[in-house]
């Protein structure tokens, strides 16, 4: 255990960063969803019948996910904008065929993160959905640049992203029945 600050104990000293993908699904094909009393995991989530969510698998170290929470001094408010990022390193149809279907409607967004003990889950935009902001589609100018596609997704929430067990998220990636 590494004591930070008195009363706080953290569980490990080292972790990594990293997404490893990112799940993705339309807003308006999710049928319910509900949070454990704490507000901080999901406790259930389904899809409407036929509806699942689809994966987005980059290579290493080419997708990011999180929150940046915000006070408003002035209004007395506060925010979670969240973001999620991937790169694909390739400029194939199948990848164009992916980008013009993100560039329309609100999506629930799961980052999985890269850790060595396993799936670790959060849920970006589970009440107000991610949209795509923007996509960079670039070819490069020297032969060692980057020749793909960089989806940028955007959202803002009023609690943290929460956590979301493999379990359910095996469930969402089945059709609903």
């Amino acid at each position: 255990m590494c004591e930070l600050l008195t009363n706080y104990t953290r569980g490990n000293c080292a972790e990594n960063g990293g997404v490893d993908e990112l799940i993705v699904y339309n807003l308006e094909n999710r049928s319910t969803y509900t949070l454990e009393a704490d507000g901080l995991s999901i406790a259930t989530i389904t899809m409407a019948i036929g509806k699942k969510a689809f994966r987005l698998t980059p290579d290493m170290e080419s997708a990011t996910a999180g929150s940046q929470p915000a006070h408003s001094r002035e209004n007395n408010s506060k925010m979670h904008p969240q973001t999620a990022m991937v790169v694909f390193k390739d400029d194939e149809d199948t990848t164009v065929d992916i980008c013009n279907l993100l560039l329309g409607g609100y999506f629930g967004v799961i980052a999985k993160k890269s850790t060595p003990t396993g799936a670790v889950y959060r849920h970006y935009g589970l009440v107000n959905g991610m949209t795509v902001e923007s996509i960079e589609d670039v070819l490069g100018q020297m032969y060692e640049d980057l020749r793909g596609k960089t989806i940028n997704f955007v959202g803002k929430e009023l609690i943290w992203a929460p956590s979301i067990s493999s379990a359910l998220v095996d469930a969402i990636l089945i059709p609903a029945s």
